[in-house]
Protein backbone atom coordinates (compact mmCIF):
# COMPACT_ATOMS: atom_id res chain seq x y z
CA UNK A 1 0.00 0.00 0.00
CA UNK A 2 2.84 2.35 0.74
CA UNK A 3 4.66 1.94 -1.84
CA UNK A 4 1.92 2.02 -4.47
CA UNK A 5 1.25 5.63 -2.53
CA UNK A 6 4.62 6.74 -2.77
CA UNK A 7 4.55 5.29 -6.77
CA UNK A 8 1.60 7.24 -7.38
CA UNK A 9 3.64 10.63 -5.31
CA UNK A 10 6.35 10.25 -7.70
CA UNK A 11 4.29 10.03 -10.67
CA UNK A 12 2.61 13.18 -9.89
CA UNK A 13 5.64 15.14 -8.79
CA UNK A 14 7.29 14.14 -11.91
CA UNK A 15 3.96 15.23 -14.05
CA UNK A 16 4.48 18.77 -12.16
CA UNK A 17 8.54 19.29 -12.82
CA UNK A 18 7.13 18.58 -16.63
CA UNK A 19 3.94 21.30 -16.32
CA UNK A 20 6.49 23.76 -14.88
CA UNK A 21 9.66 23.19 -17.19
CA UNK A 22 6.48 23.71 -20.49
CA UNK A 23 5.18 26.86 -18.05
CA UNK A 24 8.36 27.94 -18.01
CA UNK A 25 9.35 27.69 -21.75
CA UNK A 26 6.33 29.01 -23.09
CA UNK A 27 6.80 32.26 -20.55
CA UNK A 28 10.13 32.88 -22.00
CA UNK A 29 9.06 31.87 -25.93
CA UNK A 30 6.56 34.48 -25.78
CA UNK A 31 9.22 36.92 -23.84
CA UNK A 32 11.42 36.55 -26.56
CA UNK A 33 8.92 37.15 -29.09
CA UNK A 34 7.34 40.36 -27.72
CA UNK A 35 11.10 41.27 -27.00
CA UNK A 36 11.29 40.84 -30.47
CA UNK A 37 8.60 42.84 -32.08
CA UNK A 38 9.00 45.91 -29.55
CA UNK A 39 12.55 45.92 -31.25
CA UNK A 40 10.97 45.23 -34.82
CA UNK A 41 8.27 48.09 -34.69
CA UNK A 42 10.69 50.30 -32.35
CA UNK A 43 13.16 50.01 -35.22
CA UNK A 44 11.21 49.96 -38.01
CA UNK A 45 10.10 53.57 -38.04
CA UNK A 46 13.37 54.96 -37.05
CA UNK A 47 14.86 53.35 -39.70
CA UNK A 48 12.11 53.97 -41.90
CA UNK A 49 13.20 56.64 -44.42
CA UNK A 50 15.97 54.78 -45.22
CA UNK A 51 15.31 51.86 -46.30
CA UNK A 52 10.75 52.05 -47.07
CA UNK A 53 10.45 53.18 -50.16
CA UNK A 54 7.00 53.56 -52.30
CA UNK A 55 6.66 53.06 -55.60
CA UNK A 56 3.59 54.79 -57.78
CA UNK A 57 3.32 53.84 -61.57
CA UNK A 58 1.05 54.52 -64.77
CA UNK A 59 0.64 52.86 -67.92
CA UNK A 60 -1.18 51.24 -70.64
CA UNK A 61 -0.29 48.22 -73.08
CA UNK A 62 -1.93 45.46 -74.81
CA UNK A 63 -3.98 42.31 -73.13
CA UNK A 64 -4.22 38.89 -74.51
CA UNK A 65 -7.67 36.16 -73.38
CA UNK A 66 -5.46 33.09 -73.42
CA UNK A 67 -8.10 30.20 -72.48
CA UNK A 68 -11.69 31.76 -73.31
CA UNK A 69 -13.25 31.92 -76.78
CA UNK A 70 -16.08 33.43 -75.90
CA UNK A 71 -13.83 36.33 -74.75
CA UNK A 72 -11.85 35.88 -77.36
CA UNK A 73 -14.83 36.17 -79.95
CA UNK A 74 -15.84 39.31 -77.85
CA UNK A 75 -12.94 41.32 -78.23
CA UNK A 76 -12.55 41.39 -82.11
CA UNK A 77 -8.77 41.89 -81.79
CA UNK A 78 -6.45 39.15 -80.40
CA UNK A 79 -4.38 41.90 -78.17
CA UNK A 80 -6.40 44.82 -76.54
CA UNK A 81 -5.70 47.63 -74.63
CA UNK A 82 -5.67 47.41 -71.35
CA UNK A 83 -5.10 50.46 -68.30
CA UNK A 84 -3.52 49.73 -65.35
CA UNK A 85 -2.17 51.75 -62.36
CA UNK A 86 0.14 50.21 -59.74
CA UNK A 87 1.49 51.00 -56.28
CA UNK A 88 4.06 49.20 -54.05
CA UNK A 89 6.28 49.20 -50.88
CA UNK A 90 9.84 48.33 -51.21
CA UNK A 91 12.23 47.09 -48.56
CA UNK A 92 15.72 47.64 -49.39
CA UNK A 93 15.28 48.08 -52.32
CA UNK A 94 15.45 44.72 -53.44
CA UNK A 95 11.85 42.81 -51.54
CA UNK A 96 8.19 44.38 -51.95
CA UNK A 97 4.80 43.96 -52.24
CA UNK A 98 3.19 45.38 -55.45
CA UNK A 99 -0.92 46.09 -56.31
CA UNK A 100 -2.30 46.71 -59.22
CA UNK A 101 -5.71 47.39 -61.16
CA UNK A 102 -6.49 47.46 -64.71
CA UNK A 103 -9.26 48.24 -66.88
CA UNK A 104 -9.97 46.38 -70.43
CA UNK A 105 -13.21 48.26 -72.33
CA UNK A 106 -15.13 46.10 -75.32
CA UNK A 107 -18.02 46.01 -77.28
CA UNK A 108 -19.77 43.62 -79.49
CA UNK A 109 -22.84 42.44 -81.38
CA UNK A 110 -23.96 38.74 -80.57
CA UNK A 111 -26.72 37.53 -82.43
CA UNK A 112 -29.66 35.12 -81.39
CA UNK A 113 -32.25 33.94 -84.02
CA UNK A 114 -30.64 36.87 -86.81
CA UNK A 115 -31.27 39.48 -84.23
CA UNK A 116 -28.20 41.32 -83.22
CA UNK A 117 -27.49 42.90 -79.24
CA UNK A 118 -24.90 45.48 -78.68
CA UNK A 119 -23.12 44.17 -75.36
CA UNK A 120 -20.40 46.55 -73.31
CA UNK A 121 -17.88 43.96 -71.40
CA UNK A 122 -15.55 45.96 -68.81
CA UNK A 123 -13.17 43.99 -66.77
CA UNK A 124 -10.83 44.73 -64.02
CA UNK A 125 -7.97 42.31 -62.62
CA UNK A 126 -6.84 43.51 -59.74
CA UNK A 127 -3.43 42.06 -58.18
CA UNK A 128 -1.49 41.60 -55.05
CA UNK A 129 2.22 40.08 -55.86
CA UNK A 130 5.30 39.54 -53.58
CA UNK A 131 8.36 41.33 -55.78
CA UNK A 132 11.95 40.59 -56.03
CA UNK A 133 14.34 42.98 -57.33
CA UNK A 134 17.94 43.01 -58.71
CA UNK A 135 18.90 45.93 -57.50
CA UNK A 136 22.40 46.48 -56.06
CA UNK A 137 23.14 50.26 -55.66
CA UNK A 138 20.57 52.46 -55.33
CA UNK A 139 21.34 54.69 -58.21
CA UNK A 140 21.28 51.70 -60.78
CA UNK A 141 20.36 52.30 -63.89
CA UNK A 142 18.85 49.18 -65.15
CA UNK A 143 17.28 46.16 -62.67
CA UNK A 144 14.70 43.69 -63.29
CA UNK A 145 12.31 41.81 -61.22
CA UNK A 146 10.02 39.21 -60.43
CA UNK A 147 6.89 38.55 -59.03
CA UNK A 148 3.93 35.92 -58.07
CA UNK A 149 0.94 36.29 -56.07
CA UNK A 150 -3.14 36.30 -56.71
CA UNK A 151 -5.89 38.22 -58.62
CA UNK A 152 -9.11 38.80 -58.77
CA UNK A 153 -10.59 40.04 -61.80
CA UNK A 154 -14.57 41.50 -61.81
CA UNK A 155 -16.12 41.72 -65.00
CA UNK A 156 -19.39 44.00 -65.35
CA UNK A 157 -20.97 42.96 -68.51
CA UNK A 158 -24.57 45.02 -69.76
CA UNK A 159 -26.78 45.21 -73.03
CA UNK A 160 -26.49 48.20 -75.02
CA UNK A 161 -29.92 49.91 -74.41
CA UNK A 162 -30.58 48.40 -71.26
CA UNK A 163 -31.07 44.82 -70.20
CA UNK A 164 -30.09 42.25 -68.04
CA UNK A 165 -26.91 42.69 -65.81
CA UNK A 166 -24.06 40.30 -65.54
CA UNK A 167 -21.16 41.01 -62.75
CA UNK A 168 -19.29 39.07 -60.93
CA UNK A 169 -15.55 37.86 -59.36
CA UNK A 170 -13.32 34.71 -60.71
CA UNK A 171 -9.99 34.28 -58.81
CA UNK A 172 -6.62 32.33 -59.53
CA UNK A 173 -3.32 33.27 -59.34
CA UNK A 174 -0.34 35.46 -61.39
CA UNK A 175 3.31 36.06 -62.10
CA UNK A 176 4.91 39.41 -63.38
CA UNK A 177 8.04 40.09 -64.85
CA UNK A 178 10.07 43.36 -65.85
CA UNK A 179 12.44 45.71 -65.84
CA UNK A 180 12.69 49.38 -64.09
CA UNK A 181 14.70 52.01 -66.48
CA UNK A 182 16.16 55.25 -64.35
CA UNK A 183 15.55 58.31 -66.24
CA UNK A 184 17.50 60.05 -63.87
CA UNK A 185 20.40 60.61 -64.75
CA UNK A 186 19.32 62.44 -68.16
CA UNK A 187 18.51 65.66 -65.95
CA UNK A 188 19.78 65.32 -62.53
CA UNK A 189 18.89 68.76 -61.14
CA UNK A 190 15.31 68.28 -62.64
CA UNK A 191 15.26 64.96 -60.40
CA UNK A 192 17.17 66.96 -57.12
CA UNK A 193 14.27 69.52 -57.33
CA UNK A 194 11.36 66.69 -57.71
CA UNK A 195 13.09 65.55 -54.84
CA UNK A 196 12.72 68.54 -52.66
CA UNK A 197 9.57 69.85 -53.28
CA UNK A 198 7.93 66.40 -53.94
CA UNK A 199 9.66 63.57 -51.77
CA UNK A 200 10.70 61.90 -55.40
CA UNK A 201 13.62 60.15 -55.47
CA UNK A 202 13.76 58.80 -58.40
CA UNK A 203 11.39 58.65 -62.12
CA UNK A 204 11.69 55.59 -64.20
CA UNK A 205 10.16 53.71 -67.01
CA UNK A 206 8.64 50.46 -66.18
CA UNK A 207 8.57 47.47 -68.67
CA UNK A 208 6.06 44.77 -67.80
CA UNK A 209 5.11 41.48 -68.81
CA UNK A 210 2.40 38.97 -66.61
CA UNK A 211 0.52 35.88 -67.24
CA UNK A 212 -3.33 35.54 -64.90
CA UNK A 213 -4.38 32.11 -64.67
CA UNK A 214 -8.37 33.32 -63.22
CA UNK A 215 -10.38 30.22 -63.82
CA UNK A 216 -11.09 29.95 -59.68
CA UNK A 217 -8.16 27.96 -59.08
CA UNK A 218 -9.29 25.25 -62.06
CA UNK A 219 -12.74 25.08 -60.60
CA UNK A 220 -15.44 23.17 -62.18
CA UNK A 221 -18.34 26.33 -62.20
CA UNK A 222 -19.22 27.49 -65.71
CA UNK A 223 -18.17 31.45 -66.60
CA UNK A 224 -15.75 33.20 -68.00
CA UNK A 225 -12.62 32.23 -67.90
CA UNK A 226 -10.42 35.86 -67.15
CA UNK A 227 -6.34 33.99 -68.29
CA UNK A 228 -4.68 36.27 -70.05
CA UNK A 229 -1.33 37.31 -70.78
CA UNK A 230 -0.39 41.21 -71.30
CA UNK A 231 2.43 43.77 -71.62
CA UNK A 232 2.72 47.09 -69.78
CA UNK A 233 4.93 50.34 -70.61
CA UNK A 234 4.33 52.62 -67.69
CA UNK A 235 5.65 56.07 -66.17
CA UNK A 236 6.67 55.43 -62.35
CA UNK A 237 7.92 57.36 -59.73
CA UNK A 238 9.66 56.15 -56.25
CA UNK A 239 9.10 58.24 -53.14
Amino acid sequence: MLKGLSGVMSRRVVRGKKTETALVLRVGIKGILAAVLITAFSWIPAHASENIHYELTLGAGALHFTKDPVLQSFYKSSYIPVYQINGGVLFYHCVGIDGTLGFVYGKHTMYAQGVGQDYTLMVYPARLDAVLQLRLTDDQVIYPYVGAGGVATGFYQIATGGGKIVSGYRYGYNWIGGIHILLDPIDMRHVGNLRTEYGIDHVYIDIRVGQDMVNDFHSKTTGFDFSTQYIIGAFGFEF
